[in-house]
């Protein structure tokens, strides 16, 4: 029962990371990198050192997908899903530390909801928000600050 339970608490936190940055994601390219690693994973061209060679690779049949999004915001969910995946490893991490493997079968619900209330605090926070939303962007939306209006420009915030 307490393995079934982890496993749909972990899916539970990897499908509410991933909607919310799905729902996120940048619809074009941002300021700073973003340009730079949307064009390098659309042409397969190289980047300023250190690069991305893996994302690059990974990227290049993304921005091929032919569907009706621009090929940046498909590199942005695509960053989006990495970072959801990278959440419900936090929670797998979490929970093995919580709860050492011989004792999996005798899980409480403590460490399970600690796990994920864990691995959502890390999928929430600035830095991992910051680039799962655009891809190489070190200056998109953050939950702490998310901008009212329709332009990352906007000077009205809500807290």
């Amino acid at each position: 029962m307490a393995i079934r339970t982890s496993r749909s608490v972990g899916l539970l936190v990897v499908v509410i990371a991933a909607a919310v940055f799905w729902r996120t994601a940048y619809p074009t390219i941002t300021w700073w990198d973003s340009s730079e690693y949307s064009t390098a994973a659309g042409t397969l061209g190289v980047i300023a050192a250190p690069g991305s060679l893996l994302l690059t690779l990974l990227g290049w049949p993304i921005s091929h997908l032919p569907f009706g999004s621009s090929p940046a915001h498909l590199l942005n969910l695509f960053a989006g899903v990495l970072a959801a995946i990278t959440v419900g490893l936090v929670f797998l991490l979490a929970l093995r530390i919580l709860a050492p493997p011989h004792a999996a079968t005798e899980l409480g619900l403590a460490p399970i909801a600690g796990a994920g209330l864990g691995a959502l605090a890390f999928a929430f926070s600035d830095t991992l928000w910051d680039r799962s939303l655009a891809r190489g962007s070190a200056h998109s939306r953050s939950p702490s600050a998310i901008r009212c209006g329709s332009t990352p420009s906007s000077s009205r915030r809500m807290y």
